[in-house]
């Protein structure tokens, strides 16, 4: 019996020590192995792994180049906006939360924060639509159909979800019994 136990435990450390030794040789790209990264196949699901640029709504309408392009420009200007506007709104909220149970409490002080927090969001709010409308406006027709499509599928797939979620359920009456 101990002699069973004792061999079960020297399978399991060899197997263990196999495994560990074989996961800084794939991090080094051992040879004859694949290297990773973007554009190689990946073993398990042999496709070529693109990621697709901007928002993922649009990873389904197949852009041109040039559509891609005009894409990356209209997310590159926004983002120095947006990490200002993300700055502000850490800032407020932070300081907001450290008055929660505070000696310090200043109600004016309190209420400029939330506004604040309230520009900031609004501000955030607005900057991501338009630039959401500039890249709708360079989608073909057919893109865009294809884009309410997906839009729809997805609309359907949370109802759906939302409907048999038992955690959002909401209880409905029993039917009148006649």
């Amino acid at each position: 019996m101990k002699s069973c136990q004792a061999r079960i435990k020297h399978i399991m450390l060899a197997t263990g020590l196999a495994f560990a030794a074989s996961i800084p040789a794939q991090a080094q790209g051992m040879p004859g192995l694949p290297e990773s990264g973007p554009g190689v196949e990946g073993p398990e699901f042999g496709a070529r792994f693109e990621p697709a640029p901007g928002p993922a709504l649009l990873r389904g309408l197949k852009l041109t180049e040039e559509q891609e392009d005009k894409v990356f420009a209209i997310i590159h200007a926004q983002q120095p906006q947006l990490r200002e506007q993300m700055k502000v709104l850490r800032k407020a909220r932070e300081a907001l939360q450290a008055m929660h149970f505070s000696a310090q409490y200043d109600d004016s002080k309190a209420k400029s924060l939330a506004d604040a927090i309230a520009r900031a969001t609004s501000d955030s709010i607005l900057l991501r639509l338009r630039g959401e409308q500039q890249i709708y406006a360079l989608l073909t027709a057919e893109q865009r159909k294809r884009l309410e499509d997906m839009k729809e599928k997805f609309r359907t797939r949370a109802d759906h979800a939302h409907r048999h979620d038992p955690e959002q359920a909401v209880m409905e009456p029993p039917a009148p019994q006649k």
